[in-house]
């Protein structure tokens, strides 16, 4: 009877284990040819959205295929990762009401991972377009993705919570309207943005007289710089009263204007 007991309460163990692991993080699909609801791999979804509606935190969305799976919105405590999977997956244009392709505005302690994602405003993008657009959230990571041709900024980081962190990585930001990457939180609040190996390039602007900026930081603005490339925009970078670190590895060059301000060098350690 003995050996029963510890049978039966090893069994009651793996069962209960199994179900924590079952209720544990999941991953949802979508793909050009979606057309499931509940975005699993076998029956995945045609948009973003709708895996991020059936989504908890922690969670994980895929694309199969390449393509346009439409605009991205987070809010709540939603900490997701969004991946294209290696393919030439994301997002071709923004919102129409947003102007954003990928909206942030999640809760203070949650992060949110952007991986692998091609966003393209497309042609005639309206001059309040965004790539991507941080309003609130803890943490955001974009790496390995490609932003280009938004009417106003690549990407907008204007997150209220005191002490956010944005880390840009092996990202592509091209051709944009007006800006490469701005950092602006309201005061008192202090953001930090870290880019390495991130190319910007291009940033244009068409009013008379008004140079455009590829990175700009305001207010309480930390951005830090490696191995990146800014090329070819009105002014490579501006500092305001913001803080740029650069730690002498970048290459800034070919801008009408390299830099505006005083960038604050860093040794590497």
């Amino acid at each position: 009877m003995r050996s029963i007991r510890v049978l039966l309460s090893l069994g009651a163990f793996v069962f209960a284990a199994t179900q924590l692991w079952a209720i544990g993080p999941q991953h949802y699909y979508v793909s050009s040819d979606g057309a499931g609801v509940l975005c699993t791999f076998d029956a995945p979804c045609l948009h973003w959205q709708d895996a991020i509606n059936i989504a908890a935190t922690g969670d994980e969305i895929t694309a199969l295929t390449g393509g346009d799976f439409g605009p991205i919105d987070l809010e709540g405590d939603l900490g997701l990762t969004i991946d294209g999977g290696g393919l030439d997956a994301g997002v071709l244009g923004y919102d129409s009401t947003s102007k954003a392709a990928v909206s942030v505005g999640v809760g203070t302690d949650v992060s949110v991972r952007l991986r692998g994602l091609h966003l393209n405003a497309g042609g005639n993008a309206d001059a309040a377009s965004v790539g991507i657009e941080f309003g609130h959230g803890a943490s955001l990571v974009i790496e390995d993705c490609k932003i280009e041709n938004y009417g106003k900024r690549g990407i907008s980081v204007e997150s209220n919570v005191d002490g956010a962190k944005v880390f840009v990585t092996n990202t592509i930001i091209a051709d944009q309207g007006f800006n490469g990457i701005v950092v602006v939180p309201p005061s008192p609040k202090t953001t930090y943005v870290f880019l390495d190996h991130v190319q910007i390039l291009n940033s244009a602007h068409a009013g008379v007289g008004v140079n455009p900026n590829s990175i700009q930081a305001n207010g309480g603005a930390v951005i830090n710089l490696s191995n990146d490339n800014v090329w070819g925009n009105g002014t490579g970078l501006i500092v305001s009263s913001g803080t740029i670190n650069s730690f002498g590895n970048n290459r800034i060059t070919g801008n009408v204007i390299d830099g505006a301000g005083v960038l604050a060098p860093k040794s590497l350690k």
